[in-house]
Parts: C-alpha cells; structure tokens; sequence
C-alpha cells in the first residue's frame, strides 16, 4: 500500500508530498496520530510545496539568481545586520526609493542585489534582473519596435534591478533606452537596485552625452541610498556620500535629494 501511494504521488506530480510520505509513514511515532492529525500535515507539506514552486517560477521569470539569499550575505562590510534586515521587508519601494550597491569586483554586489530582489519577489512577482555586461546595448535603438516592446517590462516592474551599471561604456542609443525606463519609472514612484563595480565619480566616463548622463543621474539620485562594500568608503550615511555629492555639483549643477534615513535600521 505504501509503495503504491508514493508512486501516485509522484505520477500525479507530488514528489515533494511523496518524499514526506515515506518517512512519515515509517516513523512509529505516526501511527497513533489521528486522520485529522495527518491531512493538517500533509496539508501543511502541500501549501509550502506550492509555495516553493510558485518561488522558483517567479526567480526564473525575473531571471534571479536561483542560488542567492539574505542568510549568505556579508552583513557588517558596507551594510549592518539591521540595515539589511529592513531591506529585506521591501518597505523602501513603497516611496519609489532607489538602492545603489558600490564596490570592487568580489566585493559581493551582485549577491546582494539577488538576495535582496529574491526577498522582494516574495511579496510581489513584478521583478525583472537585467546585467547591463551581459546584454548587446550597441544595438539598443529606443525608436525601434522591438526595442520598445522589451523595455516595456523594464518601465513598469515593482523593481527593476540593473547590474553592472556604468561598468563599462553606454552607447548612446543605449543611454536614451535607459533614460527613457528611468523616466517612467519616476513618474510612476518605482522603485530601481543598481550595482556598479566603477566608483560613483567616474559614472559620467561611461556616457559620451554628458545632458543625457544627467539626467540618468538625477533620476538614480533623487531618492537613493548608497551602499559602499568596498574598501574605498566605510563609512555608511544616510545622506549621500563625498563622491555622489561631488558628481551631482559636477554633473547636475546641485546636491540630488536623499531622504532615506528609514533604511539605516
């Protein structure tokens, strides 16, 4: 009998409920419990299988790193244990708040930006992950067809987390496709997750049209909060650092506004 109800459950596609199955079945402890006692549990074990496939569906569709999470991140090199905690609960996109993730390669931006949108997506499967290294931005044309109805996801996601930015160099027909997604997603108060292995002062070498850095750069900055896990700054505020005060003088002609103290825990 026992073999034959785990091979329905595996044929009926249940293998999670299958593999409970067989040790429970086995345990001695089990076989006083009541059938009440056991549909709870087997409920129980069906409600978190579903809620791990429905996880994992929305993981692939944002293209998240499968294998990220909050538990494996560094806490005390750029952020603490509370700061990242908070980050966690997703609070910071209800005001539309941007996160920017700095530091050398290795530094651990990338897992962090995973663990963070993997944390998100629990509470809303609107999450897209796009590695800015990864994509071919020399043929991004924001007056194309195509183009357009790509980035049409890009403008309207709960969080859009762009990896790699200003790393390396962004052709200008790509720096037109990006301020246009920025553009949208101010106007509707979305909320956007940038790593960046280039030190915030040099973003603007990365853009040849230097009025539309700026305006990439006023949308990033208007509500962000920087993190630093390198080794270049260590110290954490809640204001922007030395080197974003410094590019919005050069680069936008006044202090971009933060206001984001919530988020240091």
């Amino acid at each position: 009998m026992e073999h034959r109800t785990v091979k329905r459950l595996r044929q009926v596609k249940l293998s999670p409920l299958a593999q409970w199955y067989e040790p429970w079945r086995r345990d001695p402890a089990n076989l006083e419990k009541s059938h009440d006692a056991f549909v709870e549990e087997f409920c129980a074990v069906l409600e978190q299988s579903t809620e791990q496939g429905r996880i994992r569906r929305l993981l692939a569709r944002a293209r998240l790193p499968q294998s990220v999470c909050k538990e494996g991140v560094e806490v005390g090199r750029g952020i603490s244990a509370a700061q990242l905690a908070n980050l966690c609960t997703g609070s910071w996109l209800e005001g539309g708040h941007n996160i920017v993730l700095c530091g050398p390669e290795g530094s651990g931006k990338s897992f962090l930006a995973g663990a963070l949108a993997r944390e998100v997506v629990r509470h809303t499967p609107r999450v897209t992950w796009l590695d800015l290294r990864r994509l071919p931005l020399e043929q991004w044309d924001i007056a194309h067809p195509k183009i357009q109805r790509l980035i049409r996801r890009y403008r309207t996601a709960a969080l859009l987390v762009l990896d790699g930015f200003a790393d390396s160099y962004i052709p200008e027909g790509a720096a037109l496709v990006l301020k246009d997604v920025l553009d949208a997603r101010a106007q509707r108060n979305l909320s956007t997750l940038f790593t960046s292995s280039r030190p915030i002062e040099n973003w603007d070498k990365a853009f040849k049209d230097i009025d539309v850095a700026n305006a990439i750069f006023e949308r990033i900055f208007h509500r962000a909060k920087v993190f630093d896990l390198g080794e270049r700054h260590q110290k954490l505020s809640p204001q922007p650092t030395d080197a974003v005060a410094g590019l919005g003088y050069r680069l936008l002609g006044r202090m971009p506004s933060t206001n984001l103290r919530s988020l240091d825990g």
